[in-house]
This record gives structure tokens, sequence and C-alpha cells, in this order.
């Protein structure tokens, strides 16, 4: 169960990073930048997560 939810943050997290890329090209707001960098965090994160509880099965 939990890799379901990880895999589905993963992919919100990369959705987001996309959506807010563009709009930062679009916009050059500092703001969608910032929004970027914390989706791709997240996205990292939870790849990491994702990895190990693989491992662990």
């Amino acid at each position: 169960m939990m890799n379901k939810v990880l895999k589905w943050i993963l992919i919100l997290c990369t959705a987001s990073s996309v959506v807010n890329a563009i709009l930062y090209g679009v916009t050059g707001s500092m703001d969608r930048l910032i929004s970027l960098f914390g989706g791709a965090g997240m996205g990292v994160l939870a790849a990491i997560i994702l990895l190990f509880n693989r491992k662990k099965q």
C-alpha cells in the first residue's frame, strides 16, 4: 500500500514540477522557481523512500 502512495506522490510531484517550469518560463516569477525546487525536492525524497522500500522487500 505504501508503495502505491509513494508512486502517486512521485507522479504528482513530477507533474507539479513540469507545470511550474512552464509557468516560470512564461512569467519569469521567482515564486514559480521556488515552487519548482520544492516539487523537485519532494519528488526526489519520495523516489528515495520508494527505492529503499523496494530493497527491503
